[in-house]
């Protein structure tokens, strides 16, 4: 990274290892870790777009007319593309199975914690949206219409439910669709009163310790984020990716929809270390 890139040196080297250890996940695995991973998925498309800025820059072109029929160079829809946008969830995958191994050594029971594997097939359900998006230009328009592209559809609309089920219940830690675990003597149903007060009113569907004080900002969340996750799977589709105007749209929505999670996200942590007692003095 550039010397004056107006953050602290420490801060350079703190991003620099958690990006080395994002793409070989063989420690621990920190909340910095996979949280850098997280928001790596959500640039899958900037990931692709670096492979063909390389293989335009070792070839020497890029394909501009017609890509199915330049397919094997730059731009061409070949296996580099959906192997690139399959990195970041890649690591995610690889991530959750090393939590999981390091859950199962910590237990005294000698079980790991299955939400971790829970979360493994969320990663894992991303793989089947990106190989058969790009299995249009490889099969027959009959094939494609009549068995990938229902199979792609099916497979899109349940990683985006699965994906937002877990950003609301594990990320956030909220209580729409199940129980919470908000503390000892905490535990919420969905469908039952989140006993969080503000301004003498009751919020459903969230939790008590509300950071951010006002529930409303959390219904936005939620309404959202319901919204904004389908925008992930157009990004995942390289068959979808022909109108640039509609891509770069579809890029600010992604933006926003992370940078939203990572509030959120970053308050459940914290709360979590709360509890814990484990926050620095």
């Amino acid at each position: 990274m550039p010397a004056r890139c107006g953050a602290h040196p420490h801060t350079r080297r703190f991003i620099s290892s958690t990006l080395v250890r994002c793409v070989s996940p063989t420690r621990t695995v920190t909340f910095g870790d996979f949280f850098v991973a997280d928001v790596l998925c959500s640039m899958a498309k900037s990931v692709s777009d670096v492979e063909r800025a390389t293989c335009g820059l070792l070839t020497g072109g890029i394909v501009t007319g017609d890509v199915a029929s330049n397919e094997g160079t730059c731009g061409g829809y070949d296996w580099k593309v959906p192997v690139a946008l399959a990195l970041p969830s890649t690591i995610r995958f690889a991530q959750c199975f090393r939590q999981y191994a390091d859950s199962k050594n910590a237990s005294e029971t000698g079980e790991g914690d299955a939400n971790k594997l829970w979360n493994a097939l969320k990663y894992f359900s991303a793989f089947p949206v990106i190989f058969l998006s790009a299995l249009k230009y490889h099969v027959s328009r009959d094939d494609w219409l009549g068995t990938y592209r229902p199979a792609w559809i099916a497979f899109a609309i349940a990683n985006t439910a699965f994906s937002y089920y877990w950003d609301v219940t594990h990320d956030w830690d909220l209580s729409l669709f199940a129980t919470v675990d908000a503390g000892p003597k905490e535990r919420l149903s969905g469908l039952q009163l989140a006993a969080s007060r503000s301004r003498g009113r009751r919020a459903i569907f969230l939790r008590r310790e509300l950071l951010y004080r006002k529930p409303r900002r959390y219904y936005f969340a939620l309404a959202s984020n319901a919204a904004l996750r389908s925008v992930w799977t157009y990004k995942l589709s390289s068959h979808l990716r022909h109108d640039s105007e509609l891509v770069f749209l579809f890029t600010i929505a992604e933006i926003v929809r992370r940078f939203q999670w990572s509030l959120f996200r970053v308050e459940k942590e914290y709360l979590k270390l709360r509890r814990e007692n484990a926050l620095p003095k």
